[in-house]
């Protein structure tokens, strides 16, 4: 059996886990949805399927017992909660104007107010591996000096291009992970914005720019970028 997915969306203002069929892990569960958004009689899911005839609906299964719901493929999982709430209809729709119109930042950051998958978390995870792999190589080149903080300073600045605040300013606990804070704090835009971030650093670091040159494209404030970050 393949690896297990995870959905997390955001319906009527709060973060819901959607779980997924235990034989098929493309296959996700309304039932959680309907039981996040306040659990009204209008919005259960057999409802929303019958006014979507359900029968044409492909991948869409029943079972019952301890893991029983309705299960359908994440397209019709978006197409319901839109169906249950009007605002998650409203950042589907805006996220895929901005792709649309060319903005792919813009319209991630969207969607992620409405959606955060596994994906992303993945993504994150490899990208800060990556990243932390070219600090050590270059501090050990002698490129990078910061007396033992090249790896959290460097982290730090992603972070904090990213939401504003210090890695210290995010966690709650210690040894907690500012990935899984935010993720508890529910930001998705934030996460999605860390990605981006974390993407940027690395290819600025595959060409050899330096922290300070660094931080200027990310719009950063140092001591020794004043005038690079005027021209960013």
């Amino acid at each position: 059996m393949s690896k297990p997915n995870t959905l997390q969306l955001t319906i009527n203002k709060q973060s819901v886990i959607v779980k997924t069929h235990p034989e098929d892990n493309e296959l996700f569960c309304l039932n959680d949805l309907h039981k996040a958004s306040g659990g009204a009689e209008k919005h259960r899911p057999n409802r929303f399927t019958r006014s979507l005839n359900c029968p044409n609906l492909a991948s869409l299964k029943t079972i019952q017992g301890s893991e029983g719901g309705t299960y359908a493929g994440q397209k019709t999982v978006y197409k319901y909660a839109a169906w249950i709430d009007d605002k998650f209809y409203d950042v589907v729709f805006d996220a895929s104007t901005s792709a649309a119109n060319g903005h792919s930042l813009k319209a991630s950051q969207i969607a992620a107010r409405a959606a955060t998958p596994s994906q992303l978390i993945d993504d994150i995870k490899s990208l800060e591996h990556k990243a932390k792999e070219h600090i050590a190589t270059q501090t050990v080149k002698g490129l990078i000096n910061m007396r033992g903080h090249e790896i959290s300073n460097y982290m730090n600045l992603a972070i904090r291009a990213a939401t504003g605040y210090l890695s210290k300013q995010i966690k709650v606990s210690k040894g907690e992970s500012v990935v899984g804070c935010l993720i508890k704090q529910d930001a998705p835009e934030a996460l999605a914005a860390y990605k981006a971030q974390l993407e940027l650093m690395i290819t600025g670091l595959a060409v050899g720019i330096n922290y300070h040159q660094l931080a200027a494209m990310m719009k950063v404030k140092t001591a020794k970028n004043k005038e690079l970050l005027a021209l960013a």
